[in-house]
Parts: C-alpha cells; structure tokens; sequence
C-alpha cells in the first residue's frame, strides 16, 4: 500500500457551484507542476496524469479535453495534487521509485490510465517487464525540427508546453519521462509525451539539444 500525502485536496463541485474561475484559488494562483489524481465520489481512483501547469491541465480534463477525458470527466468528484517539489520527500519514503507518475499508476491501477507498468517507474526495473513498451516501438523516427514553447528552471532545464505539428500548435498534454543522452558527444534531452492529435490522445519522443538549444521532433 502507498501512503500519498497530498498537497491540495478538493471536491470538483466547488468549482461546479462557482465556476473553473476558482481553479486559481483551489490548485494555484501560478504555474506550478506536479501530478494530479482524478477520484469518482466512492472514492475509487479514475486517473493520474502529469503537467507542468496544473491549473490549466485540471480544468482542461474538468469539461472533457483531451480526447481520453471524455471517457469519465462527467464523474471526476474529487481532485487531488501532489506538487513537484513534494516528490524528493515521496522519494525518501519509496526508493525503489523513479518515475513518480508511472510508479503509481502501477501501485494505485487507476481505470482510465492506458500506458501502465513502465521500466521506468522503478529503479530496479529489470524486475518488471514492460509490456507497454510495443506501443512506443512502433512509432517512426522523424528527428524533424520543430518550434516548441517551454519554461526553464533556474539550472536551465526546459519543460515543453506546446509545439508544432505541421502547421498545428498542440498541448503537450502529458510528458511522462525526461532523460539525457549524448551521441558522439552530443548532449541531448529526450522528453517522451502525450498530446491529443486528431482527436486521438497519441505518444510521441522530442528532444532538446542543449549545446544549440533547438527542439527534434524525434519519433511519432
């Protein structure tokens, strides 16, 4: 059993009685990241997904965008937010986590959450096997360049929000992973993430070339 202790708990029929204006009230006033947990009103769990703005994601999944919220928005009853800057003390008390979000969406098994038991949600990761994975195989490399909107941290590490697609800009709804590779000395980050494109919520890779500072669209 895992024990959450979260930051901000709230019951979506506030924001239904007053209106999404309050979600700044009740998530944040600002940008925050972090993970959200999505729960119908006995209390089973429905989602969990990642954001690097919570109030925007929350009140997205709130009326049914993306796609994959429309699947069981009209029953979110309760929201709960476990901010980015809780997840090293997460990581004291569970150190075989890595990956936070994946960690507990294998734990937890939440309804609606398609992409479950990654490699990465575990340090020891050799002693799950990733079945999800296949998915992810089978997207087509492109490493196109794209035009991407991001935040940096202090230490200048990026967070993508939106991007290119062929003429579309896209909510990068969800990104799953960060990690860093270097090729030929090289160093680049390569966020894998979700948007809903065409109506259909896909997986997708961009990287970030830190000696250049341009944006790939890797794999889709």
């Amino acid at each position: 059993m895992v024990n959450i202790t979260f930051d901000k708990v709230f019951n979506v029929s506030q924001l239904r009685n007053e209106g999404t204006g309050n979600l700044s009230k009740l998530v944040s006033d600002k940008c925050e990241s972090g993970l959200f947990f999505f729960y119908a009103e006995e209390d089973s769990l429905l989602y969990i997904g990642w954001s690097n703005d919570l109030r925007g994601s929350i009140g997205g999944y709130l009326v049914g965008r993306p796609g994959n919220a429309r699947k069981f928005y009209s029953d979110i009853y309760t929201v709960k937010i476990l901010y980015s800057s809780s997840f090293d003390a997460f990581r004291d008390t569970y150190q075989d986590c890595n990956d936070i979000q994946f960690y507990l969406i294998d734990k937890l098994n939440p309804r609606f959450n398609v992409i479950r038991s990654l490699k990465k949600a575990y340090n020891d990761s050799e002693q799950y096997i990733d079945n999800q994975y296949k998915e992810w195989a089978l997207m087509k490399i492109r490493m196109t360049p794209i035009e991407v909107l991001a935040h940096f941290e202090e230490n200048g590490t990026p967070h993508p929000i939106r991007f290119n697609l062929d003429g579309k800009e896209l909510k990068i709804e969800q990104v799953l992973s960060m990690t860093e590779e270097k090729l030929v000395g090289n160093r680049m980050l390569c966020f894998r993430c979700q948007s809903e494109i065409n109506g259909e919520l896909r997986p997708f890779e961009i990287k970030f070339e830190l000696g250049t500072c341009k944006w790939f669209l890797y794999k889709i």
